[in-house]
């Protein structure tokens, strides 16, 4: 999947979430110290133009305080607190941009890149922000991008990206249509992202398994999930205790 990659790459979701406040550079320094080879996080762009790391699209689950990421500036997203709701000795801990984590991990990691984007904001422009910043600091060769959305990943593969995922799950706010994993036929990707209770229960569409797409799998959290994942021959895991797994 990667150049010079184990044959299996662990990402820690979110950073070592159970370890430190979720999309935080925290809980990415924890992944760091406790040697987990890869990290998800989630990518939005703010109104200003810049690229944060926040999972939901409002920040009122991490910060208390209730702003739509697409409709703030950095100004003020730069303010928000998102520590304190984990554990108070995370106090002060700010939402990061995806640059200052580039800047300080560099090539230390593997990434995989989720991209979120609200109805109405552009794909293409969060796209060539997104390519534009991991060019900027040479790791095109270790990085994915991933999203739910079939248009985000299209527009990657559009842009020339060399690694493109599609995500998907049975969760109920995700369309009936891509639950299966059909957003490869529109994004034309080169792997996919199952959740693992898919791989699990074997509801995945063999069809998909018989594409030379490559497998990559999230929330990876017991033993039975690991056997399920290796045994699907997946050759990358996401999971929340992604350092449980590590060897």
């Amino acid at each position: 999947m990667f150049k010079n990659s184990p044959d299996i790459i662990y990402f820690a979701h979110r950073g070592c979430r159970t370890l430190a406040p979720e999309n935080s550079m925290s809980s990415f320094r924890k992944a760091r110290e406790l040697n987990v080879p890869g990290i998800e996080l989630d990518v939005q762009m703010c109104s200003t133009g810049e690229l944060v790391i926040m999972h939901d699209f409002s920040t009122k689950r991490t910060t208390g305080q209730t702003h739509k990421i697409k409709n703030t500036p950095y100004d003020k997203i730069k303010e928000l607190e998102c520590g304190s709701h984990f554990d108070k000795k995370f106090l002060g801990e700010k939402i990061p941009q995806l640059e200052e984590l580039f800047k300080e991990f560099g090539n230390n990691f593997f990434y995989d890149i989720e991209i979120k984007r609200e109805v109405g904001a552009s794909s293409k422009k969060i796209v060539e922000k997104v390519i534009a910043l991991i060019k900027k600091y040479n790791i095109e060769d270790k990085c994915m991008i991933s999203s739910f959305n079939p248009f985000i990943v299209k527009q990657a593969v559009k842009q020339g990206f060399p690694r493109t995922s599609i995500i998907f799950s049975n969760d109920k706010d995700v369309p009936l249509f891509l639950r299966k994993g059909f957003g490869y036929k529109i994004s034309k990707c080169n792997i996919i992202k199952p959740k693992v209770d898919i791989l699990e229960s074997s509801r995945i569409n063999k069809k998909l398994l018989k594409k030379n797409l490559l497998v990559m799998t999230w929330t990876v959290d017991t033993e039975a999930q690991h056997k399920a994942a290796l045994e699907k021959n997946a050759i990358g895991i996401c999971s929340n205790v992604a350092e449980k797994f590590i060897k």
